[in-house]
Order: structure tokens, then sequence, then C-alpha cells
């Protein structure tokens, strides 16, 4: 024990919580479900006063989740949750949508936990919870937060994102956890070739952002997952577009829902799905149990957080680097993400911006980096508290920055929804924050439409051209392009990725490449010549869009596993085939043809006097014969063996001629005469070999003797040599004068 002072220190031991009995509270909280769920369609805003909260304390939650969420500052639920919470918890399916930064996480979180702990799940039962995610950074942030809120419970979990981690060490490892965060085309990898991994007793299947799932290619990937899970799970599918904001299709008789919604209807059961959207935060979709009509309770249309001021500004395409270079020289004190449409933009700006060196930390975020580096970029971000992040659309869904000042769209988007996405970066939770996105003029008349049919509060601002022409942008970078290769390399695919970008977009209204300045577009990227862009035709750009949306999202290390394996098994069937396709058919005059690759002909009429049937019959390779000067070759060659010292020897049994008679007596006999024959012979050369073998022996032994003899004979001379020259070190030391330094008086 520890003593200071003449004192003893006392020791402070955390204090181990005690829970209640597992059994028994899983028992409460089945008696509690029984009675407290809600009915189909209830809405806890019907019946709140406006303003209040519930807390999550009131609902039948196990203790340990509750201390999960005191321990991460969730006491009070926001609306989807107070909305979707009670109807997971009571076992149906979801099909949930809020505004961006709602609090859409907690909403599935709790419900897969607490559905594992009535169901006492352990790591031998196999996979229990399945969250799935487009993006990696937004699969490490469920990830976290799954981490939070389940630190009391004992299941195991993990973050299946690909990218640089080793799937080697995921399969081994992936087969005792419970609940699983993944991407989509890791997973599928897994449940492809992890044969451990069992997946067939999963309870839970979560999809965040469910709607990219059905817009950028990955619902196929997503078909072939939900065909490993069980049928009888429950699904929950949350997004903040779920229902598509500017496809819904509302009039006073009639509602239709979305293309999108109907194609994730068919993901959930029918008989237990709620379709639910926070009243507070977005329209109201309720799924009646006794009618099939979906009703809109519409009290604020407006999809964007209340706190978030959104503006646009109208600007040449020339013009954008410029603006924002001057944007980001008049915010240093500000962190703002910037959106582009494609990675060759976001790593030109990036490089272009650098050089110029505006004074503030500059990011840059897209799809082609590796894994490590995305999360390391996304983190330092996160940590920063004055920064400008370009990023392409890889953020813009789900990602929580904190405390962004500023969202600026540099390139317009595909469409509302996407748009609602990235201004959702900002003004999360009950932060403010702003949101800007730069309209070409060809595009200002679309996009207003689009806002007021959406319900957006989007103004106009204008651009003040005295601070514009006070930051030019140009000049630097047409030098930094001239004197770096690599940069006009990167200005290059810029260039053609956003004329790509606009011919593959889907509003042809919104995006019109015709009527871009592609000359002066070229030279605000440092290019004197604009570089040639190879386009698909008008009738087959939508087809070039859904597959370049394909071959981004595919796994792309499972894809070449997979044609690697179909190369092999197609020649192995090449080389089979070619020896099956040998065809066999008789000639006129009774011999068999053989026809190897009879593509390569072509075939007559057997009746046809122009058909040489005789070039057809195979060709008798004639054997060549080897000619050996002054050789007769005509006499049979005869084998000659030699001993070591180059003496001929006949051979050990000598050949025997034929028998004149075949009678078994004389056999017999001449068998036995051959037998005594070498038996004799054997014992005349064995004295030989023992005289040969003492011989040799004689011959290592002294060999061996003159080694050892000559190699003493060394060690003496060494030592003799070495004491001689220690005994002239002494003698010259000792004869040496020995000088006294001092002070003379």
């Amino acid at each position: 024990k520890k003593k200071m002072s003449g004192r003893r220190v006392p020791r402070f031991k955390k204090k181990k919580t005690r829970w209640p009995d597992e059994n028994v509270e899983i028992k409460e909280l089945e008696a509690r479900l029984k009675s407290e769920s809600p009915p189909r369609g209830w809405q806890p805003d019907a019946e709140i006063r406006e303003g209040s909260q519930q807390k999550f304390s009131e609902l039948a939650l196990s203790q340990r989740t509750l201390a999960g969420l005191r321990d991460g500052g969730f006491r009070e639920m926001l609306p989807i949750q107070a909305s979707t919470i009670p109807h997971a918890l009571a076992g149906r399916d979801i099909l949930g949508a809020a505004r961006t930064g709602s609090g859409k996480t907690l909403a599935f979180v709790v419900p897969v936990l607490e559905l594992l702990y009535r169901n006492r799940w352990n790591g031998e039962a196999g996979l229990g919870g399945l969250i799935l995610s487009p993006t990696r950074e937004l699969a490490l942030q469920i990830f976290q937060v799954l981490k939070i809120i389940g630190v009391h419970h004992d299941f195991s979990a993990s973050a299946i994102v690909g990218g640089g981690t080793n799937i080697d060490y995921e399969k081994q490892r992936i087969g005792n956890m419970a609940i699983l965060v993944a991407t989509f085309g890791r997973m599928l990898q897994h449940l492809e070739e992890t044969p451990h991994l069992d997946p067939t007793g999963t309870l839970s299947l979560v999809i965040d952002e469910a709607d990219r799932a059905v817009d950028m290619g990955f619902f196929h990937q997503l078909e072939s997952i939900v065909h490993y899970l069980p049928k009888s799970r429950q699904t929950l599918l949350f997004s903040a577009t779920i229902a598509g904001s500017s496809s819904v299709i509302e009039s006073s008789t009639n509602l239709k829902l979305s293309p999108r919604l109907t194609r994730l209807r068919s993901l959930v059961r029918s008989e237990q799905v709620e379709f639910l959207v926070a009243a507070t935060d977005h329209q109201l979709l309720i799924k009646n149990e006794q009618s099939s009509e979906a009703k809109f309770l519409t009290k604020n249309k407006i999809p964007t957080p209340r706190k978030l001021r959104q503006c646009y500004v109208v600007c040449t395409l020339p013009e954008k680097i410029d603006m924002i270079y001057a944007f980001i020289k008049a915010h240093l004190r500000c962190k703002c993400l910037v959106f582009l449409s494609s990675c060759a933009q976001v790593r030109f700006i990036y490089q272009a911006l650098c050089g110029l060196q505006p004074g503030i930390p500059l990011l840059a975020l897209h799809g082609k980096q590796h894994q490590k580096k995305r999360t390391a970029i996304y983190y330092d971000f996160c940590h920063k508290q004055h920064a400008v992040l370009f990023a392409t659309d890889v953020a813009a869904r789900g990602l929580d920055f904190p405390k962004i000042d500023w969202v600026i769209q540099l390139d317009a988007p595909e469409d509302t929804d996407a748009y609602l996405h990235r201004a959702g970066r900002a003004a999360r939770g009950e932060a403010e924050g702003d949101a800007m996105i730069c309209l070409l003029p060809s595009e200002e008349q679309r996009f207003v439409e689009l806002f007021q049919v959406a319900h957006l509060p989007v103004k106009k601002l204008g651009v003040n051209p005295a601070k514009l022409s006070s930051f030019q942008a140009g000049p630097h970078i047409t030098a930094l392009v001239a004197r770096r290769p690599e940069l006009k390399e990167l200005a290059q695919k810029a260039f053609r990725s956003y004329i790509r970008s606009i011919v593959l977009a889907k509003d042809k209204l919104a995006f019109r490449v015709h009527e871009l300045p592609l000359n002066a577009f070229a030279l605000s990227l440092g290019l004197a010549i604009p570089p040639t862009v190879k386009l698909p035709e008008p009738e087959k750009a939508e087809e070039e869009r859904i597959a370049t949306h394909s071959k981004k999202n595919k796994n792309r290390k499972l894809a070449k596993l997979k044609d690697a394996i179909k190369q092999k098994k197609r020649a192995k069937k090449q080389e089979t085939s070619h020896l099956d396709d040998t065809i066999h058919n008789e000639s006129p005059f009774g011999t068999e043809l053989e026809l190897k690759q009879i593509s390569h002909y072509e075939l007559l009429d057997e009746n046809d006097d122009k058909v040489d049937l005789s070039a057809l019959e195979p060709k008798k390779e004639k054997k060549r014969l080897k000619i050996r000067g002054g050789v007769d070759v005509s006499t049979k060659a005869k084998k000659i063996i030699f001993d070591d010292q180059g003496r001929a020897i006949e051979p050990l049994i000598p050949k025997i001629d034929e028998p004149e008679s075949l009678d078994p007596a004389a056999l017999r006999a001449k068998n036995d005469q051959f037998v005594q024959q070498m038996r004799a012979r054997l014992q005349a050369s064995e004295a030989d070999d023992r005289a040969r073998e003492r011989t040799v022996r004689r011959e290592r032994k002294e060999a061996k003797k003159e080694s050892k003899k000559r190699k003493m004979q060394e060690e003496d001379d060494d030592a003799f040599s070495s004491a001689r020259t220690k005994k002239g070190r002494m003698q010259q030391k000792i004869s040496s004068p020995v000088v006294l330094l001092g002070v003379s008086n």
C-alpha cells in the first residue's frame, strides 16, 4: 500500500454497474411492448403538444440501451425518432424520411440493439443485424454511433467497408459478428466468398440512404444481398428523400407514389409496413392498415432544416474558378464544403488553388482516393475549425461534418434530391448554416421551377463585380498549368469530365451542352486549346449514364476476380472445343477427312467440278533422314560402356542368341550355365573391389592426417608471431624515455 506523509492513500475503484436479471427484464419488456405498442398509422404529433418532446426513458427499452443513450447525451427524442422507434419495437417494417441532420441514425440503431437483446443473441448464433450504407464514410459514422449506444451490450460488431482493409483478415473474424455495418459491394463479396458467414438467421436489415440504392446502380447488389437473407426479417429503410421530393404528384383527388418508393416497397413486408415521415420536419406519409391510399399531412412543406439559409448566384462557366477563389479569400475564418460534379474537377481545383495559397487549409475528398486517405481527410476536416473541403457527391449523404458555415455547390446537382443532400451538410441539428448554389444562365430558369415545386426557399444573390475582379485566379492558374505538366493533364481531365457529366445528365432542360462556351472554359482552366471529348450518341446517352453509375458502384476487386475466372473457363472451353469441332466426313474415295477450324473454309457442293477434294485430303508427313558424314548409316549402332579410367568394358549381360529349339530342359541347362558364369565373374571381381576399397580408405585417412597436421602448424606459427610482436612492443615501451611536464621556477 502506498503511503504519503505517514498517511495511507485510499484507492478508489470504479463501481461495476449491476444490470437487472436478463430473463426477468426481457419478460417485462415483452409485456410492455404488447400493451404499449401503437396502432398502425399512429403518429405522436397528433397527441403531443406542439414543441414538447418525448424522452427515451418512456419507451420499452432495456437498461443497457438507456445507459448508452445517457452516455452519448441523448435523452429526448427528435420527431423522426419518436415516429419510428415505437413502430420498429413492435416488429413492423419502416419506410422513414426526415430532414438531413434530424437524427435518423438513432432511429434504426436503437431498434436493432433491442431486437437482438430480446432474442438473447450471442456470437455463436451468426449474423443478427445488418446495416447497409452506400458510402464508406457514412458506414464508419454509423459504426461510431453504434459503439456509443451499444457500449453496455455484449454484442460483437464490426464495420466492413472495403478499400484498404485486408479481406482475408475480415474473413477470419466476420463469422462471429452479431452486427455488421457494411457497404453494398463489400457485403456482397463476403456473402459470396466467406463460407462461415451465416446470414440465414438475420433478424433485422437496415438500409440508410435507401433512395441511393435505387438511383445510383446499387439496387442489383441490394437484391443479391436480400436473396441471402430470410424473408421473416425486419426491414428498416431511411433517407431524407425516400419519397422523392420532386417526383411525388399531389392533387385533391389522387395521390401517386414515386417510382423510387414503389421499388423500395418490394423490399418490405406488405402486411407490416409503415410509411413514416416526421410531420414537423417534412411531409407526413402514412400507410393505413384499413386503406391502401397514401395521405399527406402538410404542416410544414419545407424539406430542408429550419435554420438553413439558402441562396443561388448566376455566373458564367469561365467565371466559376474566379468566383470560388474570391469567396474563399473573403471567408478565411469559415468552414466551407464545396461540391463539384467529378473526381477530376476536385483534383484539379484543389491542386490549382493550393498553388495560389489562399491562406486557409484546403482538403480534397473523392471516390478515387485510397480508403485510409479518405478516412484521414474526413476526420481531419471534422477537427479543423477553419478549412475548405472540395468533394464529390461521396460526401453528400449522411456525413455529419460539425460546425459547417457554408455549403457551396459549384456545379449544379442532377436534381433537387441531390441538392437537398448536399445542402443538408450544414445546419445539422439545431445549428445554423448557409447553402449557396452556382447556376449558369442556361440553368437558372429550370432550377428556379424545380425549387418552387419542391418548396425550397432559395433566394437569388448578386455578385459584386468589384470584389470578383480583385481576386483573379485565371492568370495564376495559366502560369501554373504551363509550368507543371501534371497539372495540365489534370486540367484536360477536368474539362472532359465536366462536359461528359453535362451530356449524361438526365434533365436535358437544365443541362444543355451546346450553349456552353467551351473555348472560354478551356482558357479558364489554363488550356490554350480545348481537349477533344468523346461523347456518346444522343439516343445512347441514358444507357451510358446507367453504365457509368453501375461501373462506379461495383466492387472492382470482386469484378476482376470474376473476370479472371471467366477468362480461364473460356480458354479451357476453347481448347476442348478446338478438339471437339473436328469434323469427320467420308469422302467419295472412302477415306475419312479431318477438317479443323471449319469456319476458315468455304464449303461447296460435292457435285461441283471446281472442287478439288484431293486438296482436302490430309498429307502424310515424311520422316527426315539424318545423314552423318563419314559414317555408314546402313550398319546398326553399337553401345559401348566405359569405366572411370576410360577403358571399354563388356556389358554385364551379353545378348543371348535365340534358342534353336524351345525344349524346356535345354533352356534350363543354358540358364544354369549362365548363372554359374556370372557367379564366377562376381567372385573374381570381389577381391579386386575389396583391395580398391582399402586403398581408398587409406588415402582418405592419410589426407585427413596431413590436413590436421598442416592446420596445427599454422596455429603454432600464428601464436609465435603474435608473442614476438607483443614482446617487441614491451621492449619499445620500456626503452622510450619518460617526459615529465612541470613548471620551472
